[in-house]
């Protein structure tokens, strides 16, 4: 475990989490938290950095420190951090400026059990899958390259599937088999709906590829039929609302079935050849007036 100073200056974090391992760019748009990145200067650039959600503190920080300081491209300063280890928050303590200064205690995880391993590959394969299904391999690939389950486990913090509610539960949870029987459970449900929404798509795109050649076809052999000179130009094209009103003409129906019949020709005059629409109104009326009617 990381050596760290027993008092460090507090940065409250009111819309975000820092876990260990992680790095991160943040702005320092209030005078809380400039003077915090300033103290920490004196501890040797180290700073504990607390989330502080609906006037909560959590018990728990991560004991971070301050990579780069520095102003973001015409805005207000900024730093980037590196997230080392989980700590407990104690008391406050007086300063030497107007940070908040406050005592922190390592957390010791504790020995790892038989599951860790088991849990922290399927995890990581999970995540992997979720990054290939949204079309991130080079992220996917990188994920190879950390082995060591508790920053697996940590890699949560990077999630943009989780609520802040939960990556602080995740910073909370200690142990490292149960944060990773945590973050398991939230990445296979995100999985299981990204997999549903694939199929969904797939599906869509299928009945469309479908009625687009189906489309298609009928107009080649409309064509075609042209060529041979099989259609009768007197009663329009077969298919077409000149066709059918010629048919209809011809068949005696009952009255009520005419009718639905002449409503659904002066809907396919109106519906566009390229919608799915016309080749379904197409089909019903075709299918009515094939029947045996007494």
């Amino acid at each position: 475990m990381t050596q760290i100073t027993d008092t460090l200056p507090l940065l409250p974090l009111t819309s975000g989490v820092v876990l260990p391992g992680m790095v991160f760019t943040m702005a320092l748009e209030t005078e809380e938290a400039q003077a915090a990145a300033e103290a920490a200067g004196q501890v040797g650039g180290r700073i504990v950095l607390v989330p502080h959600i609906d006037g909560r503190y959590s018990p728990v920080g991560v004991v971070a420190e301050i990579v780069e300081l520095g102003s973001l491209p015409g805005g207000p300063q900024a730093m980037v951090v590196h997230g080392l280890e989980r700590a407990s928050v104690g008391t406050g303590v007086p300063g030497s400026n107007q940070a908040l200064w406050v005592q922190v205690d390592p957390l010791a995880e504790g020995p790892e059990s038989p599951a860790v391993n088991e849990l922290a590959r399927e995890y990581r394969a999970v995540l992997e899958n979720i990054l290939l299904t949204r079309g991130a391999r080079q992220m996917a690939a990188r994920l190879r390259e950390v082995s060591d389950p508790s920053q697996i486990a940590d890699l949560a913090g990077y999630s943009p599937d989780l609520s802040l509610a939960q990556k602080v539960e995740v910073l909370e949870t200690v142990d490292v088999e149960q944060r990773l029987r945590l973050v398991l459970g939230w990445a296979r449900d995100t999985l299981a709906d990204l997999t549903l929404r694939q199929q969904i798509q797939s599906s869509v795109e299928e009945g469309m590829e479908k009625t687009q050649r189906e489309f298609l076809l009928r107009r080649q052999l409309e064509a075609i039929r042209k060529e041979l000179g099989e259609l009768d130009g007197g009663d329009g094209e077969e298919g077409t609302p000149e066709h059918y009103r010629s048919v209809l003409a011809g068949r005696d129906l009952p009255d009520a079935v005419r009718t639905a019949v002449e409503r659904e020709i002066t809907k396919l005059e109106r519906t566009s050849e390229q919608s799915p629409e016309h080749g379904w109104i197409r089909t019903w009326i075709d299918t009515v007036l094939e029947l045996p009617w007494g």
